[in-house]
């Protein structure tokens, strides 16, 4: 099984169960850089990733990037992988090798229901980048302004601030 196919929308659970239950997969392990709980949670494969999770992946394993799980799903809008992550405890606050968090990631691309997941499980907002960026200076960036997602503002400084 190449565990790098789990971006394809052919997944058969029952089959991917099986091979779990008889050790015949290692669930965390780094090929060419990619975990495959990553890519379940890039791709949106919920099935797949509470799979993993239940068979022992580390919720916080990093990539070459330091890239976790989370940013991963935040960073794509996967809103129920990061519910589902959150709940097995994953840490909210895990930096990559530029300093961003799930959040950064979340509030540069203008995700206001995964932002307000991550504040209400403890992300921490004040927390900045190698650029000294903060997810909130991310949030307010001028291109995100100019293309009308700056409406998230508001919401967040009037709720966490």
């Amino acid at each position: 099984l190449n565990l790098i196919e789990i971006k394809s929308n052919r997944i058969n659970i029952a089959f991917l169960n099986k091979i779990m239950i008889e050790r015949l997969m290692c669930v965390s392990v780094i090929l060419r850089g990619l975990v495959p709980l990553h890519n379940a949670c890039s791709y949106g494969h919920y099935e797949v990733a509470e799979l993993l999770v239940r068979h022992g992946a580390s919720v916080n394993v990093a990539d070459l990037w330091k890239f976790t799980p989370l940013h991963e799903a935040a960073a794509k809008g996967k809103y129920e992988i990061c519910k589902l992550l959150l709940k097995y405890n994953t840490c909210v606050n895990a930096t990559d090798k530029w300093a961003f968090t799930p959040l950064h990631e979340a509030a540069q691309k203008g995700r206001t229901q995964l932002c307000a997941l991550l504040l209400a499980h403890g992300a921490d907002p004040t927390m900045k980048n190698q650029e000294g960026q903060t997810p909130l200076d991310l949030a307010t960036g001028i291109l995100y302004c100019t293309l009308g997602m700056g409406n998230m503002v508001p919401n967040i400084i009037s709720r966490y601030f």
